[in-house]
């Protein structure tokens, strides 16, 4: 009779990923804090593209990923500027 090889080692299953939600609750708040600084009435810098201002004051009132998504949606469209 042959014999009869054993069946083959199962491969470890692959580490979960970080659900949404996890990601939103570490995220959003940092985008949060770094557009307060950016934008906030403390801040001192002075951004000169207008998306920028809109992407940041619209980041300070980011509550989820849809609106961060939703905040930095112009930026992406609009690409990097030429520069002469």
């Amino acid at each position: 009779p042959l014999p009869i090889a054993p069946p083959p080692a199962a491969e470890a299953p692959p580490a979960p990923a970080p659900a949404a939600s996890d990601v939103s609750l570490k995220v959003v708040p940092a985008l949060r804090k770094i557009a307060e600084l950016v934008r906030g009435p403390k801040s001192k810098t002075i951004l000169l593209d207008a998306r920028l201002v809109e992407a940041f004051d619209s980041l300070r009132e980011a509550e989820d990923l849809e609106d961060v998504l939703r905040a930095l949606r112009p930026i992406r469209k609009a690409g990097p500027k030429a520069t002469s």
